[in-house]
């Protein structure tokens, strides 16, 4: 049996509830911080992003293009919030190690590895960062081809 995905069994409301929460959740936290964030020059507005915002997934569309909805908001709020001085943070991770990957196997994100890589991505002034092995592997095969990086890790 195929996997769910787009146009097989796509749980259509499974997928409008993925864009709500990720996608229009962020626009709404970003809209309502925004005015507090412009008056601190030094601050910074951070998100943490699971990679499948780089190439989707068959298996949980909504998911993966609630990711890539997200992504995009944050590039332009990032655009919105430059002339402010504040930073808008993107955090590529792979599966973490919490209660809603404990059926895949390692490699997985501590908690504790993460907020280290946020501290470091913030005192270095970075605007993106991958977090953990899967992230960063998927990062460098996404910008060298990121045709091929789709088609390789899809089914």
């Amino acid at each position: 049996m195929c996997a769910p995905g787009v146009s097989r069994d796509g749980n259509l409301l499974a997928q409008h509830r993925a864009l709500e929460v990720s996608a229009m959740g962020l626009a709404r936290l970003a809209q309502a911080t925004a005015p507090i964030l412009a008056g601190r020059p030094n601050g910074a507005f951070l998100d943490v992003l699971s990679v499948t915002a780089l190439a989707g997934d068959a298996g949980h569309a909504g998911f993966a293009a609630a990711e890539a909805a997200r992504l995009s908001l944050l590039q332009s709020f990032r655009h919105e919030m430059r002339s402010t001085g504040v930073r808008v943070l993107e955090v590529f991770t792979g599966p973490t190690d919490d209660a809603d990957y404990q059926a895949l196997p390692p490699p997985k994100v501590a908690p504790a590895r993460l907020a280290a890589a946020v501290l470091d991505a913030l005192a270095q002034g970075r605007e993106q960062t991958c977090v953990g092995e899967v992230a960063r592997e998927a990062m460098r095969r996404w910008l060298d081809d990121p045709a091929l990086f789709v088609r390789e890790t899809q089914p």
